[in-house]
């Protein structure tokens, strides 16, 4: 059994993954040194609807799979 999307109610096979990047860069005044920090993180949406279903790759795949907590766990989210 396909997926259902909370938000919409559309049955689904796939979602949308964006990721973001966060860039903290620091200078060392005592010559030219550079860090540079990055963090990446992304979130899986509903194709139909866009809105954010999970942030976790784990979770993602267990929903699209018909894990039965996955599906419950988004679920309650969406209804807070």
């Amino acid at each position: 059994m396909m997926p259902v999307c909370p938000y919409c109610g559309k049955m689904i096979n796939h979602l949308l993954y964006r990721e973001y990047e966060n860039r903290v860069l620091s200078a060392v005044f005592d010559g030219e040194r550079y860090r540079d920090r990055r963090k990446h993180f992304g979130e899986y949406r509903c194709p139909k609807c866009g809105m954010t279903l999970f942030v976790s790759e784990n979770e993602a795949r267990a929903f699209l799979k018909g894990d039965l907590e996955a599906q419950l766990r988004v679920l309650g989210v969406a209804e807070e």
